[in-house]
């Protein structure tokens, strides 16, 4: 499936861009482009999976891209380059289970089993010392 927008207005200008999904191999693909170098800061990309599986790697331009929220499946970018490619990866099953309870007498909790390689805080992509496995 391919979705494309042209021109759309935004405070920056006028912003064109496609995303394509191969849903069956786990990826969604979006370019983004801007009529000249962009003076936002940074910019949130949200790509969903419609199964709802969790990010699994993110490449912008090419590179291997750290700036991502697995469970959200929102994309921080920060490129002041007038056409932005993203490509999204996703988990090829929704490998994560959530639960909420509270002990007695304590304060409610969440709680997420994520697959290896996966580190949160909240739903945070985060540093090795919170991993969940």
């Amino acid at each position: 499936m391919r979705i494309a927008v042209r021109n759309a207005p935004t405070r920056f200008g006028p912003v064109s861009y496609t995303v394509s999904s191969a849903v069956a191999k786990n990826r969604i693909e979006a370019t983004i482009q801007f009529p000249k170098p962009t003076a936002a800061k940074r910019i949130r990309l949200r790509l969903r999976h419609p199964e709802g599986k969790p990010v699994r790697a993110v490449t912008v331009q090419g590179q291997l891209h750290q700036d991502f929220e697995p469970l959200r499946e929102v994309v921080g970018i920060s490129s002041a380059d007038p056409l932005i490619e993203v490509r999204a990866e996703y988990w090829a099953h929704r490998r994560f289970t959530a639960s909420v309870h509270r002990p007695a007498g304590g304060r409610w909790r969440a709680c997420f089993r994520l697959p290896p390689g996966v580190w949160t805080a909240g739903a945070r992509l985060c540093d090795a010392s919170t991993r969940n496995s």
